[in-house]
């Protein structure tokens, strides 16, 4: 056997080797599509549903039911008519029963009519009084003006002034202690000039009653607001001196 005998046998060998290879790849790579394309269309069509149609022939149709056979619509019971009302409907006179000299009294004449006459009971000829309800004004309580709260804004054009303003007494231990001080007062001052409330805002305790009833003896002339009185508080300090 010679060199090129022999390279034929090789080449024709590894010809048939690598036809074998490709026809198996070949079938293998149709199956793997072919599994492929099946997965896929029974993906995109495992939820769909199938609709079952019916075909019927006229033929198998029953009759149409009947319009006589149906039930008659109930009927309504509709009330009789009422009467006509007689009280109140005015009924002709002939001419004959008409008197001409009947007047009607006026609003004038018959709040006029403040006694009975004609004997007793009620007749012909007679007038009947009917006494009015009185008001009774006692239970009536009128009640003043709103008083202002501590520390409201009050708008006035002229501020209370002082009339008289008695001096405090000054206490006993304060002055055995030789103790001075200010007490910071507030007070409302009501139309009238008098005083209605007394607050203290600051200042030793043991002047606090001694300047309450100093505060509540003072005479005030009110604020003015629109040339009219109005109610307003007013602060001012009383002082303690042993001066």
């Amino acid at each position: 056997m010679n060199i090129v005998d022999y390279g034929a046998i090789e080449l024709k060998r590894t010809y048939q080797d690598y036809v074998r290879k490709a026809f198996t790849y070949s079938v293998v790579g149709h199956l793997v599509a072919l599994g492929l394309y099946l997965g896929v269309m029974w993906y995109l069509t495992r939820e769909e549903k199938a609709l079952a149609v019916r075909f019927i022939k006229y033929q198998d149709l029953g009759p149409p039911p009947s319009i006589t056979n149906q039930q008659a619509a109930p009927q309504i019971q509709v009330s009789q008519a009422t009467a006509r009302p007689t009280i109140g409907i005015p009924e002709p006179v002939p001419d004959a029963e008409v008197s001409s000299e009947t007047t009607i009294a006026t609003q004038t004449e018959m709040s006029q009519m403040n006694s009975l006459s004609g004997g007793e009971g009620v007749g012909e000829g007679s007038v009947i009084q009917v006494e009015q309800p009185t008001q009774q004004n006692d239970n009536i309580v009128v009640e003043e003006d709103k008083l202002p709260d501590a520390g409201e804004f009050i708008p006035v054009e002229e501020q209370p002034v002082a009339v008289e303003q008695p001096k405090p007494v000054y206490p006993e231990i304060a002055r055995r202690a030789g103790i001075e001080g200010v007490v910071f007062i507030q007070i409302l001052v009501d139309k009238t000039g008098k005083v209605r409330d007394v607050k203290i805002q600051k200042g030793p305790e043991m002047f606090h009653e001694s300047a309450k009833e100093a505060a509540w003896k003072s005479v005030w002339r009110p604020a003015i607001q629109n040339q009219k009185p109005v109610a307003v508080w007013v602060a001012y300090p009383i002082r303690f001196s042993l001066k």
